[in-house]
């Protein structure tokens, strides 16, 4: 997990590295590089990447024995002045110290698990990044302190994870074991549309309180949204019934705000695409005006899918071969009948004819006259699943893509 500044050097050969050891037991606790700015240089597991013009006014805020990286050629006058702290310089042009730093970040994710995304936070600056690191160095340098059952790690390990900004797979092993999860427990992502401000108020109706039992679900309030991650497995619910249950309390807060659900999942590190599901449903619920009290993603999956395809092309080009001939026909033959309208009302009750019938008040003889006419003047063969599933989402994007221009996303 710890990276030596002897190996790291070897590993930025192309850069002909030297390095100078005060203390070789410091030189092996790397676990970060960062530019070193105007920091205190005192974090034992961290590397302070300095230019070396800039070497020697660092010192002076340099614990005993910190790890440096300097990029580019120090005089002898600030080797000296470092004579203390273990060093480790590149002989390349400082103007190349962002290239630099990048290749040093890279170097060291091969080594410490979860660290891919610290390239980014040293070029950045990044302090949220930054400080999700220092919490996971902390966790390294003491993993006994890290076994708490502390209900905000478990919050911040599920956020993380539904930004795909996860840092260490096994911090968020441990941390939802202390609270008896499993990443393998099926579980369900509910999300609600309210402002930041109003999610923090519902927190106290839905946040399970830390507790010696293990909690069902955790609240994780965004920007414009509140999502609850729901722990199936603990809670011993059906999906559905949960998400119910959850919309219930929201809705005794805010009755009118839309509530999405995802599909069950038994994957928790994809809980990013499961809470897109969630978010989509929500959104795609609240666009057609669904009168329910979720939106689940499961309705909504032709949707979903349609309003992907009304991104790419109009609604029309989804029908399947046939049906502009069966369009075509019924526009220079205005006395046919509707056929058009019976086909789609034929495939919003699922190809069934009794539904169908009652929907459109015909009889069945009527009902089966105009379903072999559409079959003869369009050519299309009713009862291939293709077919269906070409008419069906096509359908679907017809609706969606009445509603508004801006469809959902």
């Amino acid at each position: 997990m710890f990276l030596s500044m002897d190996i790291l050097a070897s590993d930025l050969a192309q850069f002909d590295p030297s390095v100078h050891i005060a203390d070789a037991d410091a030189s092996r606790g790397i676990r970060y590089v960062t530019p070193a700015g105007s920091l205190m240089l005192d974090d034992p597991s961290a590397l302070y990447a300095i230019p070396a013009s800039q070497l020697a006014h660092c010192t002076s805020r340099a614990a005993k024995a910190t790890n440096v990286l300097c990029i580019g050629n120090p005089d002898d006058a600030s080797m000296r002045a470092c004579d203390m702290l273990n060093v480790l310089s590149l002989d390349v042009d400082e103007a190349k110290f962002d290239e630099v730093l990048k290749s040093c970040a890279e170097a060291i994710a091969w080594y410490a698990d979860g660290f891919t995304r610290l390239t980014e936070a040293a070029e950045k600056g990044d302090q949220a990044a930054m400080r999700r690191v220092t919490a996971l160095l902390q966790y390294c340098a003491d993993r006994e302190g890290a076994q708490s059952a502390d209900p905000n790690a478990l919050a911040e390990q599920l956020d993380l994870l539904l930004h795909r900004n996860i840092t260490s797979w096994q911090l968020l092993e441990d941390t939802i074991a202390d609270w008896g999860w499993d990443l393998l427990d099926e579980y369900l992502c509910v999300t609600v549309a309210a402002p930041d401000r109003s999610a923090r108020l519902l927190l106290p109706t839905l946040q399970v309180e830390a507790s010696d039992a293990s909690p069902t679900r955790v609240c994780l309030p965004q920007e414009e949204y509140l999502v609850v991650v729901m722990n199936l497995t603990r809670s011993s619910s059906d999906y559905r019934e949960a998400a119910t249950d959850i919309a219930a309390q929201l809705h005794k807060f805010s009755r009118d705000a839309p509530v999405g659900a995802s599909n069950p999942f038994s994957e928790l590190q994809d809980l990013y695409y499961y809470g897109q599901q969630a978010k989509s449903a929500l959104q795609i619920g609240s666009a057609l005006g669904v009168d329910e009290s979720v939106s689940f993603f499961h309705d909504r999956f032709l949707d979903y899918v349609a309003l992907r395809c009304l991104e790419a092309c109009p609604p029309t080009t989804l029908f399947p071969p046939g049906y502009s001939r069966l369009r075509n026909y019924e526009h220079t033959h205005p006395r046919s009948g509707s056929l058009v309208r019976f086909l789609h009302a034929y495939i919003e009750n699922d190809f069934q004819m009794k539904p169908t019938v009652a929907a459109e008040f015909c009889s069945r003889t009527t009902a089966f006259e105009k379903l072999r006419r559409i079959k003869q003047i369009s050519g299309m063969d009713l009862d291939d699943p293709n077919t269906r599933a070409a008419l069906r989402l096509a359908t679907h994007a017809i609706r969606l893509s009445k509603i508004s221009p801006s469809q959902p996303g």
